[in-house]
């Protein structure tokens, strides 16, 4: 099955979809006491809700079982029903009596398969061709396979998640097996539980935060995967109030392929719609991030876009089986970004050379226990130093016996370099907090968090900077895009703050940001509302060629200062080969800038038209040098937070939640 647009979409940034409810959701186990189970918002304790008893409609007891919360006693209300009898509540009953039943370390996805299955039942959705409601579960895929670690290891998630849903339901009934179950054993359990694991999307929330999962309907699950994605897709948490709203936005996507399925999704879309479905619950809108012609398949991307081909095959198939023959995967020689993202460090890098296959796996599967080690053990300080010995160069014979006097290093553009930047940017800036949290009056510890913000900035800059590069290659990167950009203005605002004495604050941001605005067409943004801003006589992708070259031509000018003041003291030498974290020019890389005239997907921009460059402030020694150097890098950070707000309204809207955090930051006294 696929989805087809019905009309032209000319333009980036427009809503394909009204707002599509869920069919069922579950809260991620690690979020069920601080986040409401309805709404996903957070709770605001102590005025948090327990569920409502069925039978006499008043609290239970939240010591009695391990159990959920809601925010209100509206949310309580709309979910304690469906908390109740599909069995949600029984399987929380079964394990706090069974601890050793679970073998898996979470339960969403089983609740999940609890509450769609009860909402099938409920409403009489049949099975067609290994489809009930339209969605596929692939049982029977990993049933007549051959026997491999990762297939068992899949199948056994379905079979222990399909006898624990089965107990719950049991006990749900009063130990009487349901009279909708088939004779075969657990078998309508594994089918849901397997359309759980092949159609439910992560929900984010804010900063990023896995929230739980969620399941939608064919408008959405019926959407395909493309390494070359023309949509995205985003969350609506607007709490209990988003039910009574109306929604008469237009569909502009339709189903096609198989007729059988399609004809029976017909008689059963007028079931599913007068349902009224959940009705609550984090909707969900899909929007284009590319032209899309009339008739044209709509994908999305199931995987991550910034792992180079085989790792992407090997992803979906082991979750979705399927092999993955999008335009992106297919072409030879591959695609501009998919060199890069794994390209031997040999092309850029003189003293480095090629090293071998074997070398290469090694170096993967040492980085990937590096970085499992860090998120389990929590020891961000060794992460760093085993993570920076990889990308300052190593010897082969490091990595096995053989023995070598070769040098090995990996471009900044390879995607193990990049893992390794989302992993050091984090483990320094987790190591910064930690040690202002114990020594926040010790003169020598506040120097220490100060290098380490640096050191985590720089990360964070190099990853926005590397991931823009391949994302003006390859525009379905502008969500990866959108959310590094922010993260790297953030980064400098922090740093800005602990700058700055406490007897010395600034008056107003606008002694920072007034001495550069009549010069950056970016930083006019700072006086109005995004989508105000943003012109609506031209196209999107045109507003986005411009916005993006003048952003460029900026944030080059004010970059060489700061980048030197971040890396400085550094004393690991892998920042030496990075002159500039938005320019790979020196290593051999096309320039950004020539990749923004090179565009053609997102359109053409007048080459007359001139960028008016953002003005740094020099110390020029005396006093005031440090107000200096809080200024120029309170301006990177504000250009990085504007245009990662820029990204964000395209592939979100101007609404969404990127761009009100971005808000936030903006105007936090806190770092003024």
């Amino acid at each position: 099955m696929e989805m087809r647009a019905i009309e032209y979409i000319e333009d980036i940034g427009e809503d394909l979809t009204h707002k599509i409810p869920p069919i069922a959701f579950s809260l991620s186990d690690s979020v069920l006491h601080s986040h409401c189970s309805s709404c996903f918002h957070p709770l605001n304790n102590p005025n948090k809700f327990p569920p409502l008893h069925p039978n006499t409609n008043t609290p239970i007891d939240p010591n009695s079982i391990p159990n959920i919360f809601y925010c209100s006693q509206i949310c309580s209300s709309l979910d304690s029903h469906t908390h109740f009898f599909s069995g949600e509540f029984h399987l929380f009953s079964i394990i706090q009596s069974q601890p050793n039943i679970l073998n898996t370390t979470t339960t969403t996805d089983i609740r999940t398969a609890l509450r769609l299955l009860f909402f099938f039942e409920k409403f009489g959705f049949l099975s067609i061709n290994g489809r009930i409601c339209g969605l596929l579960s692939n049982i029977e895929k990993f049933e007549n396979e051959d026997d491999d670690d990762e297939e068992d290891e899949i199948l056994g998630r379905i079979k222990e998640g399909g006898r624990l849903m089965e107990m719950a339901r049991r006990m749900r009934d009063g130990g009487v097996r349901g009279v909708y179950e088939l004779k075969e054993d657990n078998l309508v359990e594994e089918i849901v539980l397997g359309q759980v694991l092949m159609n439910s999307v992560e929900v984010q929330g804010y900063e990023d935060c896995y929230l739980g999962n969620a399941i939608y309907g064919p408008n959405f699950s019926w959407i395909n995967h493309s390494c070359s994605p023309n949509a995205c897709y985003r969350f609506l948490l607007s709490g209990s109030e988003l039910v009574k709203e109306y929604d008469d936005s237009k569909l502009r996507i339709e189903a096609a392929g198989d007729e059988t399925v399609l004809k029976t999704w017909v008689c059963d879309e007028s079931k599913f719609n007068n349902a009224g479905i959940c009705g609550y619950g984090p909707r969900m809108v899909v929007r284009s991030t590319k032209p899309i012609k009339k008739g044209e398949e709509v994908c999305i991307t199931y995987t991550d876009l910034l792992q180079p081909t085989a790792i992407r095959r090997s992803e979906l198939w082991s979750k979705y089986r399927f092999y993955c023959c999008c335009l992106r995967c297919s072409l030879s020689p591959p695609t501009y970004i998919d060199n890069l993202l794994q390209e031997s460090a040999s092309v850029h890098l003189k003293e480095s050379k090629t090293f071998s296959t074997e070398a290469y796996e090694e170096l993967a599967d040492r980085m990937d226990d590096i970085i499992s080690d860090y998120l389990s053990v929590g020891n961000p300080k060794s992460c760093c130093e085993k993570l920076e010995n990889i990308l300052n160069g190593f010897k082969e014979e490091q990595l096995k016996e053989e023995p070598s006097q070769q040098n090995f290093k990996l471009h900044p553009l390879h995607h193990l370099s990049i893992n390794a930047y989302i992993t050091l940017a984090s483990a320094y800036k987790i190591r910064a907090n930690n040690l202002s949290a114990f020594h926040s009056e010790i003169d020598d510890h506040i120097s220490e968090v100060f290098e380490l913000s640096k050191i985590s900035a720089a990360y964070y800059i190099l990853l926005a900077g590397v991931t823009h590069h391949l994302f003006l290659s390859e525009s379905s990167l502008i969500p990866v895009a959108a959310h590094f950009w922010i993260n790297a203005g953030e980064s400098l605002l922090n740093l800005v703050r602990s700058l700055t004495p406490k007897t010395a604050v600034l008056n107003s941001s606008s002694k920072i940001s007034n001495k550069c605005r009549s010069k950056c067409m970016l930083m006019d943004r700072l006086d109005y509302d995004l989508g105000s801003y943003i012109s609506r006589s031209k196209p999107r992708r045109l507003d986005f060629i411009d916005i993006s070259s003048s952003f460029l031509a900026c944030v080059s000018n004010i970059m060489p200062t700061i980048w030197h003041f971040l890396i400085n003291t550094h004393h690991h030498c892998y920042f030496k080969y990075i002159k500039d974290p938005i320019d790979f020019s020196l290593l051999g890389i096309i320039s950004s800038t020539k990749l923004i005239e090179a565009q053609t997907l997102l359109g053409t921009t007048d080459s007359s038209c001139v960028h008016r460059r953002c003005i740094i402030f020099e110390d020029t020694g005396g006093g005031g040098g440090v107000d200096k150097q809080r200024s120029n890098i309170a301006q990177l950070g504000i250009h990085c937070l504007l245009y990662g707000e820029f990204l964000a309204s395209i592939c979100y809207s101007s609404d969404c939640y990127l761009n009100k955090y971005v808000r936030n930051l903006l105007f936090d006294n806190r770092w003024i």
